[in-house]
């Protein structure tokens, strides 16, 4: 069914009153049925419009907690000027001492320049038993 712009309230009425009269009984008159569907869709556009506030409310402060959360444990995981000194004195300590270790390592145990394997210094005893 086409309605025109011009059609109002009051010709809606007047058309749902003739039909009313020519289609027999019904349990709820035109008026009546009406203020029903406009208080329905009133209350329908008024529930979408509070959830959709609450759900926008509620992603805002999810949102916001979460990025103030990752700000806080990011300024509480910055190491004072003190920490930072002491944690690069210990690597430094930790890096001599390897050098240290590998220094001590090559002078106990040389190792040949082509192979890389260890040298073994040839003892007198093996040395007589080949002659």
């Amino acid at each position: 069914m086409f309605f025109s712009p011009l059609f109002h309230r009051h010709n809606y009425y007047r058309f749902e009153y003739n039909n009313y009269m020519d289609s027999g009984p019904r349990l709820i008159e035109p008026s009546a049925k009406y203020f029903l569907h406009t208080t329905l869709t009133q209350c329908h556009s008024n529930r979408v419009n509070v959830y959709y506030w609450g759900l926008n409310i509620t992603i805002f402060v999810v949102f916001v907690c979460i990025f103030g959360a990752a700000l806080y444990y990011c300024y509480k995981r910055k190491l004072s000027p003190e920490e930072q000194y002491n944690k690069m004195m210990k690597e430094q300590a930790y890096i001599l001492s390897k050098i240290r270790f590998y220094q001590n390592e090559r002078i106990e145990h040389p190792l040949s320049s082509i192979t890389s394997l260890p040298v073994v210094k040839p003892d007198d005893e093996f040395s007589r038993m080949r002659v």
